[in-house]
């Protein structure tokens, strides 16, 4: 329930932003703009992933619109965007070693018996190797969109006219 009140309170803070946009504040935008991601959905339940996800997407639109609008650069957005889609396999990958862990350790009693020392350990290392990337995966994504928002919000020096 805290979960679907934030992802709802962030979708606020995208009409906000919009309105932000609309009124050209450029440093208002980049502030807001650096606020609207969400970087910390291993918390949120498997049924909402999905939705941050493409939350985290409309977001990352605002940014693309904020530069069309202000002549800015967007450099960085495809790896950006590949840095989202990843997080979203490992996000996957997670719950998926999560459940089969589970499916196993409840067969395994229903038999009377218990996940041997080598399984269990294999199975907590797949699961911190997964949450490693995913600790990496947010550090890049910060900082890649941060320096995606500072480029957006910087106006092209191709766009701009000179006159002789």
């Amino acid at each position: 329930l805290y979960q679907r009140w934030i992802l709802k309170r962030k979708l606020q803070h995208l009409h906000t932003i919009d309105k932000i946009i609309e009124n050209g504040s450029v440093q208002a935008a980049q502030q807001a703009l650096k606020e609207a991601f969400i970087l910390n959905d291993r918390r949120y339940q498997p049924s909402l992933l999905s939705s941050v996800f493409n939350y985290n997407m409309a977001a990352l639109g605002r940014v693309v619109n904020f530069a069309e609008k202000h002549s800015g650069r967007l450099e960085g957005l495809p790896l950006v965007e590949g840095l989202f889609q990843s997080r979203q396999e490992l996000n996957q990958s997670y719950l998926e070693a999560l459940d089969a862990g589970a499916r196993i350790k409840r067969r395994r009693k229903e038999h009377g018996k218990s996940l041997p020392a080598w399984g269990q350990e294999e199975l907590r290392n797949k699961i911190t190797s997964i949450k490693d990337q995913l600790t990496t995966n947010s550090r890049t994504l910060e900082d890649q969109i941060e320096s995606l928002i500072e480029a957006a919000c910087q106006r092209s020096e191709e766009t701009e006219i000179t006159y002789h």
